[in-house]
This record gives C-alpha cells, structure tokens and sequence, in this order.
C-alpha cells in the first residue's frame, strides 16, 4: 500500500523486491501452493480440477547450455530504507 499511495513520492523512481529473503521455495512448491489455494476457494476450484503440473528441466525447456541458479533470495534493502517494509507472513499464509 505505501507503493501504491506513494507518499512523498518515496515509491517514484525506484525498484522493489517484495519477498521474504529467509523462505526459500521452489517454482514447484510454489506452484502447489497456488494450485492448493485455488483447490481450497469456492470461487475458482473448478478452475483447477484439470490443472496438472509438469516437471521439465531448464534444457528441455530452454535449450542445451542454459545456467541459472538453483536459488534466488531477493534483496529487500529498498524496502526496508524506503518504505519500512519487513516481511511478517509465510507464502503458505498468504495464500492458504
């Protein structure tokens, strides 16, 4: 919310990550999550009853040679100076 009222143009001309640097989860925990989220709600569980998650490796996907990390942790320091933010809620809380 501080970003979107931008008091004193705090939020103008800047970037931020929003995330918790001490949580670490996979794109595929991440997207059982979600899927479970939206299993769990009323509103849009038949919209996941054919939803199936599919295992594919970063070759397969994007072709041979292709690096990335196994682990990203954002950095939340912009947050933190700039509008006081600290992470208070786990991903299962937010969601589930």
């Amino acid at each position: 919310m501080r970003i979107l009222k931008n008091e004193n143009d705090l939020a103008s001309q800047r970037i931020f990550n929003i995330g918790n640097p001490s949580q670490d989860y996979s794109i595929r925990e991440m997207a059982e999550t979600l899927l479970q989220a939206t299993r769990d709600n009323p509103d849009f569980a038949a919209l996941a009853e054919n939803v199936q998650l599919v295992d594919k490796s970063s070759g397969d996907h994007y072709g041979q040679g292709y690096q990335d990390v196994q682990s990203r942790v954002p950095s939340i320091n912009e947050a933190r100076t700039h509008l006081g933010w600290e992470p208070k809620v786990t991903l299962a809380r937010v969601w589930l």
